[in-house]
């Protein structure tokens, strides 16, 4: 299956009652960056090889958009006109609602929905797409963020390992196990952790 560009409805009225042969309205974002967004989602639905990036490709539209609206607006043109371009009529009409809206989660690759579900959520809530230093977030922090959780310091994952490592070690040599202790070394890219036993 892949995606070919026409003159396809854009409005799920105009998709629904008129089919492929509708021409498209003007759209308040260029056809261009939709059509490419596109091909984006078909990508999510890819194998893995080629789904490698499209969480990155997917951040770099989003953000590149300008503004949640366009964000929003550029993604909503690109859904219909993936969903167009893969799907037949009577597949669409099948998935519709007694309002006459499509259900949209019935065609789109579930990575995808995940992906836009976490960079449009950050822009809603004021959530920058990038680190301190420019640097796209991934999603995990992004959707982190998003929730509040707390980002771990260095310091507090080492304590978390340092925990898992004495229950490894009190399932190994039982309670004489007393603790672990993070040794250090000559070489600074070295870290050595040592059993201390009763």
């Amino acid at each position: 299956m892949g995606i070919t560009i026409n003159s396809s409805a854009v409005t799920l009225g105009e998709l629904l009652t008129d089919g492929t042969d509708t021409p498209i309205p003007e759209a308040s974002i260029s056809m261009t960056a939709a059509e490419s967004a596109a091909v984006l989602i078909e990508d999510f639905g890819g194998i893995e090889a080629v789904r490698s990036d499209t969480y990155g490709r997917l951040h770099t539209v989003v953000s590149g958009a300008g503004s949640l609206e366009n964000a929003v607006q550029l993604l909503d043109d690109a859904e219909i006109i993936f969903i167009n371009n893969n799907f037949s009529e009577a597949e669409r009409l099948k998935e519709t609602t007694k309002g006459g809206k499509i259900k949209r989660t019935k065609f789109l690759p579930n990575d995808y929905l995940s992906a836009k579900s976490v960079l449009i959520g950050c822009l809603e809530k004021g959530i920058p797409l990038f680190d301190e230093d420019g640097n796209p977030m991934g999603k995990s922090a992004l959707s982190d963020k998003r929730s509040g959780k707390v980002e771990k310091t260095p310091e507090m994952k080492l304590a978390e390992t340092l925990q898992r490592a004495l229950k490894l070690a009190r399932e190994i040599h039982g309670e004489s196990a007393l603790s672990v202790q993070v040794m250090t070394t000559s070489d600074p890219y070295v870290t050595t952790v040592q059993l201390v036993k009763a």
